[in-house]
């Protein structure tokens, strides 16, 4: 019964009204429709399950008479004519297809459907329990709970009893999820008074229950569900229930209330002569023993038991119990069933279990045998394994095996346990294998070397960080701030790597560089931000933000304000949340974003810059009285040298030159918008504009005009004039590279030098 309304959920929720769905004129008083095919599978499907006959179509000729069967065209497939059969609301008669499609879509009232479960038609009654189901709401437990416990029908009470335990596990997720001071009582108090009827339910007979043993065990799945810790107390009379379906059901349940008290109970159902209930119960020994030392004494039993037992499951997960028990009593069982086992899974699961009993004397030899299985993960496994054991005899076999071992995941493994095992000594046998040609095995080798952490290693390491695949380089940056191998070379590699165009190393490398905890590599970090920009970088711009908050100063809140206005929105949420929690100034957030003068100061009026090509020196100079965002936007990237190495991507021969994009085409930009600020300033020659993509979507593209443009004047912001080098500009072509821009630094002016007596003229 469970399985069937499951998979009722299943096809509501792929069903729907889509976006085809037409009406067209039929009978009066009913709306047809028409519906894909793969609708009308599910519609018949729900409709044979409820029960509900409807009327054949009309035929074309004289009406037939009452005892006569309607005629009927064989070849036609057409949509049977929709029965109202509940009026809601007085507006529109619903028919149980479009109650339970208006439910899954949370679109019908929640409390009118509570109130068709008191319908004297079970029809109707049966329906509104399968929409609830299909809405999970956690309000709608009272009602369902009452209702169970008067309901006479077998299908409707199942259909309450599944939407019952949906409703149920709904509400004990919400809870999970909230804050414990926040923790809202009232979905607690519902959950109770949910849970009483469900009580008195399971306290009758199965002859006195509709639906029997069915009914029960989909009671105990609700209750289960409820989450609350005393119910297990009232499931526990289940596990010795005749029905295997109520005793596997309340196994589960209990699991989910409070297992504690009662780990020696579900234990006692290990070995069951039904596979389900005994595969069950050791499931649930091997999941209650890590939360408490004494559950895994009392587990003891029942892990035994399911080490012997002929059921495949039962006995795979009386290995996982035995291996998270870690009780030397369970060795000898774990040694009598590995010897025996054939399925290479369990062979695996008998492995990870023997790596955890370094003083059982059988465990070498058992392992040993794994070592020519024909299934390399079982050889992977035992190789592990040994290296768990510290078994210096099996690990040398395992090298000896080396060369004859043909799966490069195997190889990885035998050496890692060796580079474990023997630090510096196992330096001579990797050194040949940095130069396998399969990147994951590359990425393994990098693995290894950091476990030996010595210099002969980092000479090693070197080599792989110049790798041409990103994830092997990757790999060598995480080793680095895994293991502590000499700090000050991994800090070189790490700045060396910032200028790598992959996000997965430039990522790696931040986390090194933070790991120093000094300034410079605080203010190296927050200038990858505006590196950063392109959008598949989005992730390492998060993480900038979190290393940024773990050691904040002031100076840094520019940058946070940017990221306000960032492109992707889990980076806005973390600028929002350093705002919010770290400063307490909800006032930054509610601030418009896209206002650039809010976050940063324009330069002094005058400021100029020198942009230095291969074929000159170009002097600006910013006007901030009219222009103020883009003067301080183009400040800030300059003093981040966010231009260094960019080209002109857009030159028109005494016209106009323009650059600024990172990806050198005209397309790219900025990972936050600068507002147009419209003036009156001329586009002359030598005046500096800012390209754009629309309506305040400035970013960092400039332009420099070659010659008049009247025809731009008040459509483009300008913010900068060129002071000196405009036969500079005229000699670009296309593709040059930018060198560098700087602001450039006045000289203090020196008082003239006044003339003595004594000097001549």
């Amino acid at each position: 019964m469970q399985t069937e309304y499951k998979q009722m959920e299943d096809s509501l929720s792929s069903g729907g009204y889509g976006g085809y769905m037409t009406p067209f004129p039929g009978k009066a008083g009913n709306n047809m429709m028409k519906i894909p095919l793969a609708v009308l599978v599910v519609l018949a499907v729900i409709l044979g399950a409820t029960g509900i006959s409807y009327p054949a179509d009309e035929p074309e000729g004289p009406p037939a008479k009452p005892s006569e069967p309607a005629p009927r065209k064989p070849e036609e497939k057409t949509l049977p004519k929709a029965k109202p059969i509940v009026p809601i609301g007085g507006k529109k008669d619903l028919t149980l297809f479009e109650i339970q499609s208006l439910a899954q879509n949370r679109d019908l009232d929640k409390g009118r459907l509570a109130k068709m479960l008191t319908s004297k038609d079970a029809k109707i009654r049966r329906a509104a329990a399968v929409a609830l189901g299909c809405i999970r709401e956690p309000r709608t437990l009272i009602e369902l709970g009452f209702n169970a416990g008067r309901e006479e029908d077998p299908e409707v009470l199942a259909a309450i009893l599944f939407a019952l335990g949906q409703a149920a596990e709904a509400a004990a997720r919400q809870m999970e999820e909230t804050l414990p001071e926040n923790q809202p009582r009232y979905k607690v108090q519902l959950a109770r008074r949910a849970a009483e009827p469900l009580r008195n339910l399971l306290a009758r007979e199965d002859g006195d229950i509709p639906g029997g043993a069915a009914s029960r065990a989909l009671a105990i799945e609700a209750l289960g569900k409820t989450g609350l810790d005393n119910e297990a107390y009232h499931i526990l009379p289940a596990l010795y229930h005749p029905d295997n379906s109520v005793q596997a059901e309340a196994i589960q349940a209990i699991l989910r209330t409070d297992p504690l008290p009662y780990v020696k109970s579900i234990g006692a159902r290990v070995g069951s002569p039904s596979p389900l209930v005994s595969m069950r119960a050791a499931w649930a020994l091997a999941t209650v023993i890590v939360r408490d030392k004494k559950a895994r004494k009392d587990a003891k039993p029942g892990i035994v038991t399911a080490l012997a037992s002929k059921d495949f499951w039962t006995r795979y997960y009386g290995y996982v119990g035995a291996r998270r028990a870690l009780l030397p009593g369970l060795a000898p069982a774990v040694v009598r069933a590995a010897k025996s086992e054939k399925s290479a899974i369990l062979k695996i699961a008998a492995a990870k279990a023997l790596g955890q009993f370094p003083a059982v004397k059988a465990a070498p030899q058992i392992l040993k045998k794994m070592y020519v299985d024909p299934n390399p993960n079982v050889r992977m496994t035992a190789i592990r394994a040994a290296g768990n054991l510290g078994d210096d005899f099996l690990i040398l076999e395992a090298i000896d095996r080396l060369k004859k071992e043909q799966n490069l995941e195997v190889k990885a493994a035998i050496l890692r346990v060796h580079a474990r095992r023997h630090g510096s000594k196992a330096i001579k046998l990797l050194e040949p294998y940095v130069v396998e040609t399969d990147v994951n095995f590359r990425i393994r080798m990098a693995e290894n070397l950091g476990m030996i952490g010595t210099d002969a290693s980092l000479k090693l390491l070197r080599y792989l960080m110049q790798d041409p695949n990103p994830r092997v380089q990757a790999a060598v940056l995480r080793t680095l701030s895994m293991h502590s191998i000499r700090v000050d070379e991994a800090y070189r590699m790490a700045k060396e790597s910032l200028n790598i165009a992959s996000p997965a190393v430039r990522y790696e490398a931040l986390i090194v560089l933070h790991s120093a905890r000094k300034i410079w590599a605080t203010d190296l970090i927050a200038a990858q931000y505006i590196k950063s920009h392109r959008k598949e970088f989005a992730f390492v711009r998060l993480l900038i933000l979190k290393l940024l908050v773990r050691d904040f100063e002031d100076k840094h809140i520019p940058l946070f304000r940017l990221a306000l206005a960032d492109a992707d929105p889990e980076v806005r949420v973390a600028a929002r949340n350093f705002f919010r929690n770290t400063l307490n100034r909800e006032e930054e957030i509610s601030a418009p974003i896209s206002k650039i003068r809010t976050f940063l100061s324009p330069p002094p009026a005058g400021s100029r810059y020198d942009l230095s090509t291969l074929r000159g020196s170009v002097i600006l100079e910013t006007l901030p009285d009219v222009a103020p965002a883009h003067a301080a936007a183009f400040d800030f990237l300059i003093r981040k040298q966010f231009y260094d190495g960019f080209v002109f991507h857009r030159i028109d021969p005494g016209v106009v030159a323009e650059t600024g994009d990172p990806l050198g085409v005209g397309l790219g930009g900025l990972n936050f918008f600068v507002p147009d600020e419209a003036n009156t300033v001329k586009h002359m020659p030598g005046v500096v504009g800012a390209s754009d993509r629309g309506r305040d979507t400035g970013g960092s593209q400039i332009y420099f005009c070659l010659t008049p443009l009247p025809e731009l004047d008040g459509r483009f912001t300008v913010f900068a004039r060129v002071v000196k080098g405009m036969d500079v500009l005229a000699k670009l072509q296309f593709g040059d590279k930018i060198i560098s821009v700087r602001p450039v630094t006045k000289k203090p002016k020196t008082a003239p030098k006044k003339k003595g007596k004594g000097d001549k003229g």
